[in-house]
């Protein structure tokens, strides 16, 4: 698995090259409202564009993760107080004594 992933990077990682020589072109973008400007190539601009879709994506699908987990654990809590009342169920006479002793 770890090859394979590593496969990957490299592959991803040379397409990065191969793009950003291809487009170096000095571009400006204007950010309309504001008064600012930014000039910088142009596989400045797309590259960061990549890269933050990409840490928004795995932000999200990692809250998504994190409660599927806790829905997960939760369910497991409930199967095993089930499971134990299985196991040792209360009888209603010896329960019904217990309330009219204490």
């Amino acid at each position: 698995m770890k090859i394979v992933i590593r496969i990957s990077f490299l592959v991803i990682a040379l397409v990065a090259a191969i793009f950003a020589v291809s487009n170096r072109e000095m571009t400006t973008i204007d950010f309309f409202p504001l008064p600012l400007t930014a000039t910088a190539p142009l596989y400045i601009f797309i590259l960061g564009a990549i890269s933050i879709g990409l840490v928004i994506g795995i932000g999200v699908s990692s809250i998504s993760k994190i409660r599927l987990k806790m829905k997960i654990k939760t369910q497991q809590k409930k199967k095993e107080g089930a499971q134990k009342a299985i196991e040792n169920p209360i009888d209603p006479l010896d329960y019904t004594k217990e309330k009219t002793t204490t």
